[in-house]
């Protein structure tokens, strides 16, 4: 959500986003694949399609080729899951947000993306103002 988020905000820089654990890598050692669904439709309602994204690993080189490296997840999972090149990159920012892929009911879980998707919404218009030293650039949400 961050990437498309940010790339269709600003034109002055990009993102790209990454995973420590890619999909290819989750769908042949996890017998649980995340759904994509909800995040494919809270972003549809605001006009980004990103059903075609795919995840790419977020190795030692991207890392030392970024300018920031900012990781979505619960901190417990960021303490465990993160590897060091990331977690000791003076680049490393963390915006901690629940990761609620696996919780129950459809409606539940669509709702929870939704408040995901506008904190990252937040973060985001946050990030480009302090890049840009823009403070009166305030887009909305659909």
């Amino acid at each position: 959500m961050a990437e498309f988020f940010f790339n269709k905000l600003t034109k002055n820089n990009y993102a790209e986003s990454c995973g420590v654990y890619p999909y290819y890598y989750l769908k042949k050692y996890h017998a649980r694949v995340p759904k994509w669904e909800p995040v494919i439709r809270v972003m549809k309602e605001q006009g980004i399609d990103v059903s075609k994204s795919l995840i790419k690993k977020a190795d030692k080189s991207k890392v030392k080729d970024a300018d920031i490296i900012i990781v979505i997840m619960e901190k417990s999972m960021a303490d465990k899951d993160l590897p060091n090149y990331i977690k000791k990159s003076k680049k490393f920012k963390l915006w901690e947000i629940r990761d609620i892929r696996g919780t129950s009911k459809f409606d539940y879980q669509y709702n929870k993306y939704k408040e995901n998707r506008d904190k990252i919404f937040s973060l985001v218009v946050n990030l480009i103002k302090s890049l840009d030293g823009k403070s009166r650039f305030s887009p909305k949400l659909l």
